[in-house]
This record gives C-alpha cells, structure tokens and sequence, in this order.
C-alpha cells in the first residue's frame, strides 16, 4: 500500500481545497504512481492513499475517511469497479464519499454502468493530463457539495412546513378545545341549578371532539408522509 503526502508541484496553480484525502485503486503500479504525481502537480497539503487490490481498498476505506476515491475500472482477479463502489456503499457513514472511474477501456458500456451505479464522473487514462485530472477531480467535489446544500435547503424548506402545520393544527385545536370547556362549565352550571342542558350544548362538544380527532389524525399523516423517503 502506498501512503504519501505529496509536496507541492506548481506554486502558482489554481489550487484545491487544502486537506484534501484522496484514495486511489489501481492494480497497476505505474498508473498508481502516475496518478498520484499528477495530483502532486495539482495542489499539496494532499494526502494520498495508494492501494492495488480490492482488499486492501476496503480496508484503507473502512479504517479512514476520504473526500474522494479514483478507482481503476479493471482490477484483476475477476475484480473491476463494480465490486469498489459496493464497498464505498457498504459504509454507512462513508457511502456519499464521491468516486470517479479510471479506465483504460474506451467501452461506452463500462462508463454508463458506472454511472448508474454511483460514479460522479470518469477520465479516460489515454486522455488523462494534469489539466483532465484536475478537472474531473474540481468537479466531483462541487458536485458533492452541491447535493449536501441541496439536501440542506430541502430539510429546511421540511421543517418549515412542518412548523407552519404544527402552528396550524395548534391554533385549530386550541380553538376546539376552548370550546369544549366552555360548553362543559355549561353543563357544570346547568347541573348545579337541577337543570337539564339543551341538546345543542352536547351536539357542540361533540363536534369540536370530532374536529380535534381529525385535526390529530391529518396530522400523523403528515408527520409519516415526511418521514417518508421520496421515490
């Protein structure tokens, strides 16, 4: 396994974002160590993680936490890409880690597939410069931070909502409520003076309960219909 934090390249570059963590699979060790100096002429201050086998990506990957993953499509021993997104899939504290696809294959096939699978994006090793790295890798990390905002700005706009419902449901069933009370110190004065309540008194009550069990029932539903996944 190879581990290096790698020194700056080209001082006066359009520099990434310091801290940067990355991991790469690659069962070749010429394309590991060419990946790797390419991402030294891109920025320091990053760290980088350098595995051959499957296994010894899982166990980089389960063991530490990475803004990025650059994964070789065709990994030996029956082994390809498929299997690595799987394991960044399996942790679950580590599944919305971004991966970007290396391939030397020029299959169309392969690079739809893993796209569908998860992969944010891919380079082609016969087309692959510092300027395509760079690129890919700038664009992956913008796409992850975008989807965290976007999940951000929609679980505000959810508990908006939902504030906005539990004040509504609030008020109504308050109002409700005072109702009853107030047609039950009705009932209370009409017993006290050996009376009998008119029947509008009791039609009454029972229609604010009516109405606070259904302001109840419309609200668990909301409260399941957000706790809901969407399709």
């Amino acid at each position: 396994m190879l581990q290096t934090a790698l020194p700056i390249k080209d001082p006066t570059a359009d520099l990434l974002a310091e801290g940067l963590r990355i991991l790469i699979l690659d069962d070749s060790d010429f394309d590991l160590r060419r990946v790797s100096r390419m991402i030294s002429e891109i920025r320091s201050d990053v760290e980088i993680t350098g595995t051959k086998t499957l296994d010894e990506f899982a166990t980089a990957f389960k063991s530490g936490s990475y803004d990025l993953c650059l994964i070789d499509h065709s990994l030996g021993n029956g082994k390809t890409s498929t299997d690595a997104i799987q394991v960044i899939k399996s942790r679950s504290f580590g599944a919305d880690t971004p991966a970007v696809l290396v391939t030397g294959m020029s299959d169309d096939a392969v690079i739809i597939e893993a796209v569908q699978l998860g992969f944010v994006s891919y380079l082609k090793k016969t087309s692959m410069t510092v300027g395509a790295l760079k690129t890919v890798i700038t664009e992956a990390l913008d796409e992850v931070a975008l989807t965290a905002t976007s999940k951000a700005d929609r679980m505000d706009m959810v508990n908006q909502v939902m504030d906005d419902v539990a004040l509504l449901y609030s008020s109504n069933t308050k109002k409700h409520l005072s109702k009853i009370y107030q047609n039950a110190n009705f009932l209370r004065q009409c017993i006290a003076q050996r009376q009998l309540p008119s029947p509008e008194a009791i039609d009454a009550i029972e229609s604010s309960c009516f109405a606070v069990w259904r302001f109840l029932d419309e609200a668990e539903h909301h409260a399941l219909n957000f706790r809901r996944k969407p399709n």
